[in-house]
This record gives structure tokens, sequence and C-alpha cells, in this order.
């Protein structure tokens, strides 16, 4: 097909026009810069009859790395003219952003880069001869209306052999698909006939396959209705079996002290910092056990120094200290010294004999916690309850205890000897490093999913990352972390 060009591409507007855009173009600083880089990097234009090769983002400096002669150059043609009336120029450099020109004649100069809105013109050595606009129109004119009869008259002879050849064409197109749709028509014919067929071969299995599936249906409905009545049987045996278990449990209860469960009864609008002497003959009930406080007294007996081994207790949060204690079925009652250091009963005094003395007054804060009833000694302790750790340290015999699984009250926690220090933390305001104790507060706390401890004291989580990303890390000594096996809900 003979395709026309548009008349203003057969006009010749002269070399410093027909390579380009940029010594062209009237614009200047960075929208001149723009009109020569943008969407090119480099180009050959001319300006007075002296021909550039240009290069975008490059300065030059003559071989002793100066600037040479330099000038106020508005446009880009601005500074390509300064160089092109200078006999001796090689080369000028226009930086857009200053509208500064750097004109050298030194033919050893070299060129530095890359550098936002410079431009690099390069006398190529080659002279063009421009035209005036006048004269550039006129041999336009000239060429386009000669040109413009020989493409009417090759373009009517072109069409006149296409229509021929195009109703020929037209006429074989239109018998062959004529064919083809007779032949089209045909199969199909054939193929509803087959589909007819098979769509009726099919109906009779599908009705069949119903009828064996509704036999089969009922015959597991007859199936599910005995099974039914058996699962009734086997329900109503199971809770006639807990209920003498719960029975057994009650009587267990009542054997070893703690009595039918009560409800908690928690300490209110107690100052943890000075809760003597308000709290002194009060009784608190937590986690099933009741306790009674007794101002500026302790039990005599064995107990956990408050610096064993150096595992300090320091809680001032009174609940989750009786909930700790509930939590550990050895400990007998806990005594909180002047400095919050807190100590473990584990021999039963109620009410406690020791007296201390207040030589500050109600100042000095000396207090018990102690169980109404004693603790029974059937009550099997956990792995890292008191007794176990009496012979150990407050690291919970670390690296020996990794891999253990302990559980307090109905938690299980998933207990490992590495260094743990990811997820999001609850604050609980304590110091505590003894891993029981630091299992029974997160127990005790809703939301709390785990804890963890390095060299300082628990650390306590409502999220955190899966063990096994910590199974790489080395079994360490003196760090722990223990995560609950299944997240709590509450």
């Amino acid at each position: 097909m003979l395709v026309r060009r548009p008349l203003f591409t057969l006009f010749w507007v002269g070399s410093a026009y027909a390579s380009g855009k940029c010594l062209s173009s009237n614009a200047a600083g960075k929208e001149g810069y723009n009109a020569c880089c943008t969407g090119q990097s480099s180009g050959t234009e001319s300006v007075k009859g002296v021909e550039y090769q240009y290069t975008c983002q490059e300065y030059s400096l003559d071989s002793k790395g100066k600037q040479g002669q330099v000038s106020i150059a508005t446009t880009a043609a601005d500074c390509a003219r300064q160089c092109a009336e200078n006999p001796e120029c090689v080369v000028s450099t226009w930086y857009a952003t200053r509208k500064q020109c750097l004109v050298l004649s030194d033919p050893g100069f070299l060129t530095h880069g890359p550098a936002k809105y410079w431009v690099t013109f390069v006398r190529t050595g080659k002279t063009t001869d421009e035209k005036s606009g006048t004269e550039q129109c006129k041999e336009a004119e000239a060429n386009c209306s000669s040109e413009k009869v020989v493409l009417e008259k090759e373009l009517q002879d072109r069409c006149e052999k296409e229509k021929v050849t195009l109703s020929a064409k037209c006429d074989e197109d239109k018998a062959s698909k004529d064919k083809k749709l007779q032949e089209s028509k045909q199969e199909w014919e054939k193929k509803i006939t087959a589909l007819k067929n098979t769509c009726d071969a099919e109906k009779a299995v599908l009705e069949k396959t119903n009828n064996d599936a509704k036999a089969k249906l009922e015959e597991e409905n007859n199936k599910l209705k005995e099974e039914k009545i058996a699962q009734e049987k086997a329900n109503n045996d199971a809770k006639t079996k807990l209920e003498e278990e719960n029975n057994k449990l009650k009587e267990a209860i009542a054997t070893i002290g703690g009595g039918p469960a009560k409800p908690d009864s928690l300490p209110s609008g107690i100052d943890p910092y000075l809760p003597c002497p308000d709290i002194d003959g009060k009784e608190y009930t937590v986690d099933g056990i009741t306790y009674k406080a007794f101002c500026w007294k302790k039990p005599r007996g064995r107990y956990i120094d408050t610096d064993f081994n150096g595992g300090k207790l320091n809680i001032r949060d009174l609940v989750i200290g009786m909930k700790a204690c509930s939590l550990d079925p050895v400990c007998q009652g806990i005594y909180s010294d002047n400095h919050g250091f807190w100590a473990i009963h584990l021999d039963y005094q109620f009410p406690p004999l020791y007296e201390i003395g207040r030589g500050n007054g109600v100042v000095e804060q000396h207090f018990s916690l102690i169980p109404v009833q004693p603790r029974g000694n059937n009550v099997s302790p956990n792995a890292l309850s008191i007794p176990s750790l009496i012979a150990g340290d407050v690291f919970g015999g670390c690296p020996e205890s990794d891999g253990q699984q302990l559980t307090i009250g109905s938690h299980t926690f998933d207990f490992r000897c590495r260094e743990y220090a990811r997820g999001t933390e609850i604050p609980i305001s304590s110091f505590i490093r003894y891993p029981p104790w630091c299992l029974a507060v997160c127990a005790g706390t809703p939301g709390c999913q785990g804890t963890s401890m390095g060299l300082g004291s628990c650390k306590f989580y409502s999220s955190y990352e899966k063990l096994e990303k910590t199974e790489q890390s080395k079994i360490a000594t003196h760090h722990w972390v223990a995560m609950l096996s299944e997240a709590r809900k509450d």
C-alpha cells in the first residue's frame, strides 16, 4: 500500500533543526536542558554553520583541570554560538541552572560526569550551509508539487489494479464460505444426533445412581440412629463416672484441708507499698485458697530465703503473690519484708508466732499471707516447684530441664533453656527470677501466653515467636523460655 507522507515532513528547515530540538529551542535554564535531554542523552546539531556533538550530564575541563573562559549563556544555543564565534574553541559546556558557558580551546580537554543540568558541545569539524527560511519554503513547495503529481498518478493506477483484484478475491471467498457453511451445517446435525443419544444413556444411568443413593442413605440413617442410641448410653455412663470422680475429688480436697472451692475475694483499695495495717486480720480467697493477712508477723520453720541463690522475689501485687502461692502445691504461706522481698514458707504455722518489732511504726511494712488451712502433702509438686529447686538454682536446673513440659494449675508450658527476647510484652510490675513463680504469675494473668528470663527478671508475653525458631540457638545456662503448649483464650 502506498503511504503518503504528511506535507510537513517534506520541509527541510536547515541542518540546525533537522538533527533535533536542542539548539533550536529558545527555552532558558532547566527548560532548555529538558529540551536537549528529555528522551535522549546525546545528539548532533548545528548553529551558525558549525556542527556539534552534544552530550547530557557531562562537563569539560582543560587538560590542567581548569574551566577555561566563563560567560553568561541563557540558552543552550547561546553557549554553542559563543564557541562557533571563536575559531579556537573546540568545546563548550553549558550549566543550565546557573546559565553559564565554559569555552575551551584545549584539544586535550577531559569530560566529567554524570553531572545534572550540564551539557557539553564538542565541535565535529564539519560545517553546514544554512539556508534562509524563505529559500527553504520555496524549495519545499517545488518538491511538494512535483511529488504530488507523481503520487496522484501512482495512486490512481494502483487503485484500479486493486479494485479488479479485490472483486475477484471477493467472489472466490464467497464461494468458499458457502461451501464451508454447508459442511458445517451437516457436521452439527451429526453432533446433535450423537448428543441426544448420549443424553438418553446418561439419564438412564443417573436414575439408577439416584435410586442406589437413596437406598444407601436410608441404610446410613438407620445406622446413625443406632449409633446415636449407643452414644447417648456412653454419654450417660461417662456423666455417671464423672460425677463419681468429682465426688472423690471433693473428698480429696476436704482431706488435704482445702475444703470446697470458694469464689475469689480480692483486696481492693490497698496501697501496695503501705498495705499495713489495712490488711491486718483480713481474709482473701485466691484460686480456691483462703489466706489471712498478719501485719508484723511471720511463721517459724523452713523457708526459701528472699535472696535464695540470687533469686529475689519482689512482688508488690498482693493478688499475684497469693495466686502464685495457690498454684504451687507446697507453698504454706508467704512473707514480705520491709523492702518488698518475699520468702516462701515450707512449714505451716497458723497464726504465725514470730513477731517483728516496729521501730518506725507503720512505716516498716512486714506482713505474712498464710492459708487458713494447711496445704496437703499428698499433692504432687510440679517439676519446678520448691522441693525440686532446693538443691538446684533459680534458673530451673538449666540445661538439664531443657525440653520439659511443666504444668501449673490447668496450664501446660513448654520449657526451653534458650536465649529469648522476641514477643509483645505484658507490663507486670515485679522483679521475679524464681521459675515456678514466673510460670505461676503467667498462669494467673489473663492473656499471658508465656514467660522468659535472662540475666534480669522474668518477662511476660501476650504474643510470641514460635519456640521452633529458637531451636538453632545454643543452650544457655542462665536463660530460659516457657510458652504455653496451647494458646489461652482469656
